[in-house]
């Protein structure tokens, strides 16, 4: 039986990170829907915080901080881009961001 370490754990974390990170960009590069591509950005989000959060477990204090600060961050960034969103969608009707470039006086 082997023993479960923290640099194991570090390890497995950041696999994870990276899985997710490559996960949310071929979701971000496969789509056109503007929910869907918010929903693959925010994957990609959460793989960085779990390969920073992995890489600083030496000092758990700091992780714990940046792990609280990022969490206000992400939350304050979809707020907005939701609200972008649905703006944009009242105004044009389409969730498609192909169409963005037709959409005259900004959203």
């Amino acid at each position: 039986m082997t023993a479960v370490t923290i640099e194991s754990i570090g390890y497995t974390i950041t696999v994870t990170g990276l899985l997710l990170i490559t996960i949310g960009v071929y979701g971000f590069a496969a789509t056109r829907n503007l929910i869907r591509m918010l929903l693959s950005l925010e994957i990609v989000f959460n793989g960085v915080f779990l390969v920073i959060l992995a890489l600083i477990t030496s000092a758990p204090s700091y992780a714990t901080a940046l792990g609280i600060i990022l969490i206000s961050v992400v939350s304050a960034e979809v707020a907005v881009v939701v609200a972008i969103i649905a703006a944009y969608y009242r105004k044009t009707g389409v969730l498609d961001s192909d169409s963005a470039e037709n959409v005259e006086g900004g959203v």
